[in-house]
């Protein structure tokens, strides 16, 4: 299984310009249906699983050309290329197929799922700022952090955590596909 959890992918300046932008455009945002992949778990105290802004999605191209996509791919795009940059990874034939922005507020608790069910699916996770929630990734929690980045297999069980103390917590997943890929300094993984 591949996992890597890299900081400082960005800085507080284009995390808040990422922010503004997707609060600016709350229109598009919708419930997160995977409450409906785990229905016989939920307790007389569950809320949400948070909230979902889709901007980018390879098989419905018509929806990522209108103006609010397109904001919000372009800094999609710029968190993705900072992150390429900085791993320690290379991915052979990379091909974007989403990024979904993610809200979740003190209420909200993710289920385990997965983005894919095929090995060439990878997903990263982009924290756009600091705040008490959490992803876990095969039962291991990481902290949300501004500019923490985690990237691992998209077949991977999975679940965002909603913050305790901090009001909200914004973060993005994408996804993408690749036939390959190798550490940087050019050995086979």
């Amino acid at each position: 299984m591949l996992i890597e959890v890299l900081d400082n992918v960005f800085d507080e300046a284009i995390s808040n310009a990422v922010i503004r932008n997707i609060t600016e455009n709350t229109p598009k945002w919708y419930p997160s249906r995977d409450e409906t992949i785990e229905k016989d778990n939920l307790s007389s105290s569950y809320s949400d699983t948070g909230f979902l802004m889709k901007s980018f999605d390879i098989g419905y191209p018509d929806d990522n050309n209108d103006i609010i996509n397109i904001k919000n791919n372009v800094l999609g795009d710029l968190l993705l290329n900072s992150y390429l940059f900085k791993s320690k990874y290379e991915f052979k034939d990379f091909q974007l197929g989403r990024y979904l922005w993610n809200y979740y507020n003190q209420s909200s608790s993710g289920v385990y799922h997965t983005d894919s069910d095929h090995d060439n699916y990878f997903s990263i996770l982009f924290n756009l700022h600091d705040n008490d929630g959490s992803t876990v990734v095969d039962n291991e929690v990481i902290d949300s952090k501004l500019g923490r980045a985690i990237l691992f297999n998209s077949n991977t069980k999975h679940k965002g955590n909603g913050p305790v103390k901090s009001k909200k917590r914004y973060c993005l997943n994408a996804v993408f596909t690749a036939d390959d890929y190798r550490l940087k300094n050019g050995n086979n993984q």
